[in-house]
């Protein structure tokens, strides 16, 4: 009967290779439901023959038996479960060395995954988009994980390493090399809200704060020189950051799609502000850069609204600077003992909440260079709320404006009694237009972070 089940399935994806749009992937065998391929005389790799192909509970086995021989399973191809969404658990056998880039990219349905110790290499991207996992151990036989490994697992708490490993170790459930002067990756769904890089970090590499919701502020030491790219994107609460003068170049979407920074101070040293580096930093008010020469700047996504401090002798520098010069606030700065103010206490969580301390909050945070509070109208269709907390009438009705600041919520009623003249009606939708952040025009977005109709959307 199983042997009939494997021959129904193979008739079956024969027939799909010869509808339209349908392209399946070479493979060499295909053994109790999973693809493989020969790799040497005796081993053989996982692979799959088109994407999503696989689901529910997998075992891999540790050998196969074909064609008389036996051949042991020590790796998983690139892309092998790409996109399985329904593919809810995988055990791995002890013979395997390798996992490939992107391998298990966007299983949004794996929720766990046992490492065994005979695994040497995990790809890049090999379980980006795993939003299902919670927890990660690396055992003692890794010696290379590739970037962006674990990105956009926004589910991920912590990182755990092997004692023994001699590559890798983690600290407080964030991911280093085993030196400390790497920083890998921190877990999305750390509940601390700062976070202290170690004096010892001289990397920060590409995605590792990815879709920190939590984190509202980063201390970068001095000891830090270089940054990857996307390293603080989609951190939704980051709101002001120093970067330090041992830094030279922000890099291409270092801070895309960080829609409560209001702050960033750039050091002396900055040459360089990488493409879409501010993309989608919709509340960015304040931009203090100290370079006396206007770094180089394209497309950087600075919102035209802020605020540009500068040296009072290089002002006109920047009025005249491609990607500065679009800025209609540029003002002079004494940068001498400068530096971003502490975050404000928040009332302790005992405390209930009113809206006599969410005004308190909102006065002592406005003297600030941030803003750590969320507002909000239940129906928008009624009124509108800005982050500054200004209310507008759309249509008759009633709705609530809620302030949201840590886990504590101050609400009041807001009654429209006549429809706003200052609010266009809507009569029509436009086609969805996509753009990559970069500015660049989509035609077929794949998995990713995309701007649609004018926001920033994850496909």
């Amino acid at each position: 009967m199983k042997y009939l089940h494997q021959k129904l399935l193979l008739l079956l994806l024969s027939l799909l290779t010869t509808l339209p749009g349908f392209a399946g992937y070479d493979y060499d065998i295909y053994y109790y439901d999973i693809f493989f391929n020969i790799t040497s005389g005796n081993t053989v790799a996982v692979t799959s023959y088109y994407y999503g192909m696989y689901s529910g509970d997998i075992t891999i086995p540790k050998t196969i038996q074909y064609n008389g021989q036996t051949y042991l399973v020590t790796s998983i191809e690139e892309n092998a479960f790409h996109q399985c969404a329904d593919l809810t658990s995988v055990t791995l056998p002890n013979s395997l060395t390798t996992i490939g880039s992107d391998a298990f990219g966007g299983c949004s349905g794996l929720t766990s995954v046992t490492l065994p110790n005979s695994l040497t290499t995990i790809g890049s991207g090999a379980f980006r988009g795993c939003s299902g996992l919670t927890s990660v151990t690396i055992p003692n036989s890794v010696t290379t994980i590739g970037p962006g490994a674990f990105g956009d697992c926004s589910a991920l708490a912590k990182f755990e390493v092997d004692l023994d490993n001699s590559a890798y170790c983690a600290i407080d459930g964030v991911l280093f090399n085993k030196n400390q002067t790497t920083l890998i990756q921190y877990p999305p769904k750390k509940s601390t809200t700062k976070y202290a890089i170690p004096n010892s970090v001289t990397y920060v590499e590409y995605n590792a704060f990815v879709d920190c919701d939590n984190l509202r502020s980063v201390t970068v030491p001095n000891s830090v020189t270089s940054f990857g790219r996307q390293v603080f994107m989609l951190c939704d609460n980051l709101m002001y950051i120093n970067i330090p003068n041992s830094v030279s170049v922000i890099t291409d979407n270092m801070f895309a799609c960080c829609f409560s920074l209001h702050s960033v101070s750039l050091p002396n040293t900055i040459t360089s502000v990488g493409i879409g580096a501010f993309f989608c930093c919709t509340t960015l008010a304040d931009i203090y850069c100290a370079a006396e020469i206007p770094p180089t700047c394209k497309a950087s996504g600075v919102p035209a609204t802020s605020t540009l401090h500068v040296p009072a002798a290089a002002i006109e520098a920047y009025r005249n600077a491609d990607g500065w010069k679009t800025l209609t606030n540029i003002e002079p700065f004494d940068f001498s003992d400068f530096e971003l103010p502490e975050l404000p206490e928040i009332p302790e969580e005992s405390q209930e909440p009113s809206w006599q301390d969410a005004v308190t909050i909102e006065e002592e945070y406005s003297q600030s260079l941030f803003v750590p509070y969320v507002w909000a109208s239940s129906d928008e269709t009624v009124a509108l709320v800005s982050q500054s907390g200004e209310v507008t009438a759309v249509a008759p009705g009633t709705c609530s404006v809620t302030l949201t600041w840590d886990d504590k919520v101050a609400t009041c009623e807001v009654t429209v009694t006549r429809k706003s003249t200052g609010v266009a009606e809507i009569s029509s939708v436009s086609p969805m237009v996509v753009y990559d952040l970069q500015g660049r025009r989509v035609a077929s977005p794949r998995q990713g972070i995309f701007i649609v109709n004018g926001k920033a959307t994850r496909l």
